[in-house]
């Protein structure tokens, strides 16, 4: 289920992920190369980028296990929706925000220097990097879809749900290659309009679930996990 939902977002997230990163997808180097060697290269590329979102949602997922075990996966769900909400009705405070951590930027400078460097090489072992790299540059619809890896409460689950969000983006990011600029743009503008309105629903959910309201599939009651006292076996969930 947790694979399904996540390709299911990833999906939904293509036009987007064209929108942003569909103009690397486009400077990919042995770009004048065809056949099997084109495809292989583009394959490398978007495989990369999946180990990455793969990697992200095992340690976000792990991190919201340890959460979980404490007795607060509600106040999670619930903070991760306020945040997108206050994401999405004031970006620009956001971003001012984020600009502020100066770690952050710095890790950003790092992964498009990188990035650059990266894009002057044609091996495949570059194009898998490039693709590596790719994956840890800022996205809005990848944090959505850690947002929603958070709170599924381990990290097998977390991976699962990120590698179907990667295999979702995979069909039109190996196709963006083909289309060229034109369909790239008309994505772009698609995707200012897209994920707005998606991230808003997803928040939504996210604070609903968080609020514990008995609701079937959107609200479901949440049982509290504890860690175990000290010479006493956690309890199983069926008791």
């Amino acid at each position: 289920m947790d694979l399904v939902s996540g390709f299911l977002i990833g999906i939904l997230g293509s036009l987007h992920c064209v929108g942003m990163c569909g103009p690397i997808a486009l400077a990919l180097p042995m770009a004048s190369t065809g056949g099997i060697r084109f495809l292989g290269s583009r394959v490398l590329y978007n495989l990369g980028r999946i180990v990455t979102y793969v990697v992200l949602g095992a340690l976000v997922g792990s991190i919201g296990g340890m959460v979980a075990v404490g007795g607060m996966q509600q106040t999670l769900s619930i903070i991760i929706g306020c945040t997108m909400l206050v994401g999405v009705i004031l970006p620009a405070a956001s971003q001012k925000l984020s600009s502020r951590w100066h770690v952050v930027q710095t890790f950003h400078s790092f992964l498009r220097r990188s990035l650059g460097t990266l894009l002057q090489h044609r091996t495949f072992s570059a194009l898998f990097l490039i693709g590596i790299v790719n994956g840890f540059l800022p996205c809005g619809f990848l944090y959505v879809a850690l947002a929603g890896a958070a709170t599924l409460g381990n990290a097998m689950r977390g991976t699962i749900f990120l590698a179907g969000f990667g295999m979702g983006t995979l069909p039109l990011m190996l196709g963006v290659a083909l289309a060229g600029k034109q369909v790239q743009g008309k994505a772009r503008k698609r995707a200012a309009k897209v994920v707005p309105a998606f991230a808003v629903v997803l928040a939504a959910l996210f604070i609903l679930r968080g609020l514990n309201l008995g609701i079937p599939y959107i609200s479901p009651h949440m049982k509290m996990t504890q860690a175990p006292a000290a010479g006493k076996p956690a309890p199983c969930h069926g008791e």
